[in-house]
């Protein structure tokens, strides 16, 4: 947020605009969170059930194309995992091709996805298995991509 600071800030995904505030109900407590005059979010969900803000993230986000966008990559990807698990050598060429693959496929997920944390966002999220499956491969394949490029750029 800017122009202040705001008892929101906490419960706001990093990912988030100032469209949308995520904050626990204050009604009771007779202290209201204070938001900057500019740039407000337009939508506030406060309640103490963090079901109704995950809920309501349906109708802020359009979660459904995300969740296929995520179904997409893992099954996209989810191969790959497989076929590496069982190569006890990693060839560095095939590393760099499916590095370069995943990469490309995953760059625009998290643009696209608001970073809702975990209790807010609809049960078994799908978005979680793909990041799983992001970092995994990654972790398995970067090593040997950039051998390969270091080796093929040196000659």
């Amino acid at each position: 947020m800017t122009g202040g600071s705001s008892r929101c800030s906490p419960f706001r995904s990093p990912n988030a605009t100032n469209a949308t505030c995520f904050a626990p109900n204050w009604s009771d407590s007779g202290s209201a969170p204070r938001l900057p005059a500019s740039g407000s979010p337009r939508r506030i969900c406060t309640s103490r059930r963090p079901r109704c803000c995950a809920d309501s993230g349906r109708q802020w986000w359009d979660l459904d194309e995300l969740e296929s966008l995520y179904l997409e990559f893992l099954a996209e990807h989810n191969p790959t995992r497989y076929r590496w698990q069982r190569r006890r050598k990693v060839g560095e060429r095939n590393a760099f091709v499916d590095y370069v693959r995943l990469l490309t496929d995953w760059r625009r997920l998290p643009y696209l996805d608001p970073g809702l944390p975990t209790e807010l966002l609809p049960p078994n999220w799908v978005g979680l298995r793909a990041a799983d499956l992001f970092f995994t491969l990654q972790a398995r394949l970067v090593d040997a991509a950039r051998a390969h490029v270091e080796r093929t750029t040196a000659n």
